[in-house]
């Protein structure tokens, strides 16, 4: 496993920024230094060597390998002292025990001095942030903020087909006990429930849109059952898009941002699509 870290301190050893991000001590984070698992920008530097802003720190683990034998980074967005912010790759479950490697498993080592605990999910195939609570009141902070709709998450999606208008999809969902979730006719009141879509470029050569969208509280599968029900189903989407060939498809559905009260992460995709966008409308999405 590697664990990556986008510094935004100045001047600050790196063996302290170790271990404030990954709450160890510092014997621990000089320890992983001396055994050449930290690097920055690439390159192995020593304990006292002092970190600019933006550069990228580097943690490897020896202890955790993907399913395929490779092995996956786990980034640390952002974090506070109760909040963190992690980017979770493709192929690659959020929760414990549904495979070798989940993000769950990984939580412990990352954050090893905290009562750490997911506080969100997503889909096998989707790549993006997911919050975990590092204290009690982070989690109480979350869930509280969560339920009183001052939670925004936001998703870049690239789905099939031309969407030309804003469109706000307050179609109930039918959930239990079902692997695909049914969108009903009837429309909900409950505004947290809500999908917000926002189209932001058109690719005609591959019938294609590229489009922003902001949800609360979300269910299961509601952004791909929620677009897949306006005839705008996510490119890559096996189960509400047409059959995918093959097996290690992309689906292009990515948590890029959230903005809560107290904290903010956003972890951009590297998807060709967002090379054609205008630099301002790339200033908005951050």
């Amino acid at each position: 496993m590697c664990v990556k870290i986008f510094s935004q301190t100045s001047g600050k050893r790196l063996d302290v920024v170790v271990a404030e991000f990954l709450r160890i001590g510092l014997r621990q984070a000089r320890k992983f230094i001396q055994e050449g698992r930290v690097f920055v920008d690439g390159l192995q530097k020593p304990k006292g060597y002092r970190v600019l802003p933006g550069q990228e720190v580097l943690v490897k683990e020896r202890t955790l390998k993907e399913d395929k034998g490779r092995q996956k980074p786990l980034e640390v967005v952002s974090v506070t002292a109760d909040l963190a912010a992690v980017y979770k790759p493709s192929f690659m479950h959020s929760d414990k025990g549904r495979s070798t490697q989940s993000v769950q498993d990984m939580l412990h080592l990352i954050f090893p001095s905290t009562s750490v605990c997911l506080l969100n999910r997503l889909d096998y195939l989707t790549s993006g942030i997911l919050m975990v609570g590092l204290t009690k009141k982070g989690c109480s902070v979350y869930k509280q903020a969560q339920e009183e709709g001052r939670i925004d998450k936001l998703y870049l999606a690239l789905v099939q087909g031309e969407l030309v208008k804003d469109v706000i999809v307050k179609k109930a969902l039918y959930t239990a006990k079902r692997k695909k979730v049914k969108v009903l006719d009837k429309e909900i009141e409950n505004f947290l429930r809500f999908t917000w879509i926002y189209p932001l470029k058109f690719f005609p050569a591959r019938n294609q849109t590229l489009v922003k969208v902001r949800i609360l509280k979300g269910q299961r599968h509601q952004i791909r059952a929620h677009l897949s029900a306006l005839g705008h189903p996510i490119v890559g989407d096996p189960l509400y898009g047409p059959p995918v060939v093959k097996s290690d498809a992309r689906m292009y559905l990515h948590h890029y941002k959230i903005i809560m009260p107290g904290f903010q992460a956003y972890n951009l995709p590297d998807w060709k699509a967002l090379t054609c966008l205008d630099s301002m409308v790339i200033d908005n999405l951050i």
